[in-house]
């Protein structure tokens, strides 16, 4: 549902594919402090905040001003605790508010959370085949469509959107409710600080690969041939699993990281990878 001025021009609480964050539950009119929460997220998702930034009331109150938000500053202090709490921020005494800098370690820790999150998502609409996964399917093919366009710092962060909205809608079509889908969000936002690539040229072939791997989760939960007997579904779950830990693998590859925070990471996660797998095989076989 998109929410829109008298004007007919769109708020930032629009939810139509790529305006919208991972289960984003909020509903319009927000009181100030979640507009505020709203407004810096965005900027930081989008890139206009980087990680290690200081970012001032006064900073903070001139840009509110100019995106027509007049806002006193104690919304501001009570937004800024709320993202805290969401580890986008860190407030430092004395010193002020930072956004927050991703290291390789805490990075390995949000993938080693996704990949527990996600792939119960994909298991639990494997074993579920009755429900429609096209709503995901159609936010997948604006993504393509994003590969197929000219690159635009708006392109780019749509796709950031998008990219969020594919995996909140999976684990809302899966049945999982706003603590769970929230969780994913808040996992999403703090690995996007993780800069994607600013590299033009990279654009359109990274967020093709993207689409790519979408497709395989997609295509693995629900396969030409319908499941119909229980060892079927089973077997879709192992394939979309699979397709999952790959997608996520490779998401190590579209971040700007040293070669060598990347090999060390991959190989930690891959050593999780594998437990996790065999874990997965010897339950649903017994």
């Amino acid at each position: 549902m998109s929410t829109s001025d008298k004007n007919g021009k769109k708020t930032p609480f629009d939810k139509t594919p790529g305006n919208g964050l991972v289960g984003a539950f909020t509903i319009a009119p927000l009181v100030a402090k979640d507009q505020v929460v709203e407004f810096i997220r965005n900027r930081i998702l989008e890139g206009q905040y980087t990680a290690g930034q200081y970012l001032s009331e006064s900073i903070l109150q001139k840009h509110l001003r100019e995106a027509e938000l007049d806002l006193s500053r104690v919304p501001i202090r009570e937004a800024l605790v709320a993202l805290r709490a969401e580890k986008l921020v860190e407030i430092v005494p004395k010193r002020g508010t930072f956004i927050c800098k991703i290291t390789p370690e805490v990075l390995k820790e949000i993938l080693r959370a996704r990949l527990i999150l996600e792939q119960h998502v994909v298991r639990e609409l494997a074993l579920n085949p009755e429900i429609s996964l096209q709503e995901a399917q159609d936010i997948n093919r604006a993504i393509m469509a994003l590969a197929r366009g000219a690159y635009s710092d708006e392109a780019r962060f749509k796709f950031t959107r998008l990219d969020s909205d594919f995996h909140g809608t999976l684990s809302n079509l899966a049945g999982f409710g706003t603590t769970f889908t929230e969780l994913l969000r808040t996992l999403h936002n703090r690995s996007r600080l993780v800069v994607f690539p600013r590299d033009k040229s990279l654009y359109a072939p990274r967020i093709a690969k993207t689409a790519q791997e979408h497709q395989a989760i997609l295509n693995a939960l629900r396969p030409q041939q319908p499941a119909t007997r229980k060892a079927e579904r089973i077997a879709n779950a192992r394939r979309a699993e699979a397709a999952m830990r790959r997608h996520l693998r490779n998401a190590l590859g579209r971040w700007e990281l040293s070669i060598a925070d990347k090999d060390r990471i991959g190989q930690d996660l891959a050593e999780m990878f594998h437990t996790h797998y065999c874990s997965f095989d010897r339950r649903v076989g017994s």
